[in-house]
């Protein structure tokens, strides 16, 4: 029956640890309603047109997430607020201008940010 399809398909879309997205031409995260996928482990979204780092408020599991070559430029307080688990980031090839709000991800270990505008400020 139909029901027991869409069941089926509901399943298979809560179990999936690792989605790859890249090169898409993807603008908006929260469009994509992550939210529906709870497992997320691994999420490679390198090469679209992504500005803003949100809707990721569900991805607890989430352990490596790829977001080279895109056009973000802020990371706001929210950004990476629920990404406690977090082991591995890639920022790179970005607009990024300056490194904040990264302190609740206190599991991480890779940061790659290359290629980006990072301005310090030693004041």
């Amino acid at each position: 029956s139909t029901s027991c399809v869409l069941k089926k398909l509901c399943l298979v879309f809560i179990l999936i640890i690792l989605w790859i997205f890249s090169y898409n031409n993807i603008t908006d995260l929260a469009a994509l309603q992550l939210n529906k996928i709870p497992s997320l482990r691994s999420l490679f979204l390198q090469g679209n047109e992504i500005t803003k780092v949100e809707g990721l408020e569900s991805l607890r599991n989430l352990r490596e997430l790829v977001l080279d070559k895109n056009k973000i430029r802020v990371i706001t307080e929210t950004s990476f607020f629920f990404q406690t688990n977090l082991i591995e980031l890639h920022l790179e090839e970005n607009r990024i201008r300056e490194l904040t709000y990264f302190d609740r991800m206190i599991k991480l270990e890779k940061l790659f940010l290359g290629s980006n505008k990072v301005q310090v400020n030693y004041s």
